[in-house]
């Protein structure tokens, strides 16, 4: 299931207007993983308000040796445009216009999805949830806890 982070208000309208129109800015951290693309789904059918903006984020570690990051931020390009893609089908589909970009990042991922995050003014961050690690999550927290305790 994905984790979903709020650091915003749902209703991101003036104080006391009584307008409900939804998030404007939401961030969704992507691995590539299945439980990625149950958080990117998830995304898709969020109270948003029209025209909101969907960032899809991946995260390379900033560790990565130089004769492999060519190849993994390749990669990593590619499939963010075939997420993005994905979204954008899926939310015309819904009868929703969203607009959906994908942002290739460096470094430790909670860290990384906190501060763009901040920067894009995201009302909300959508993680999914890894699955497979309940021993090495009990001794090391997972990126979706680190997100939710420093943000």
């Amino acid at each position: 299931m994905p984790v979903h982070v709020t650091v915003g208000s749902l209703d991101e309208s003036a104080p006391g207007s009584g307008s409900r129109r939804g998030l404007a800015r939401v961030l969704v951290a992507c691995d590539f993983s299945p439980g990625a693309a149950r958080a990117l789904r998830r995304a898709g059918c969020l109270p948003l308000a029209p025209g909101a903006t969907v960032e899809i984020v991946h995260v390379l570690p900033a560790e990565l040796p130089a004769r492999v990051r060519a190849k993994a931020e390749s990669q990593a390009r590619a499939e963010l445009e075939r997420a993005a893609l994905a979204t954008r089908e899926a939310a015309a589909a819904a009868g929703r216009e969203l607009v959906v970009n994908g942002e290739l990042l460096s470094g430790q991922v909670f860290v990384e999805v906190i501060r763009r995050s901040s920067a894009l003014g995201a009302g909300l961050i959508v993680l999914g949830r890894h699955a497979g690690r309940p021993v090495r999550d009990i001794f090391v927290a997972s990126t979706p806890q680190r997100v939710v305790r420093k943000s």
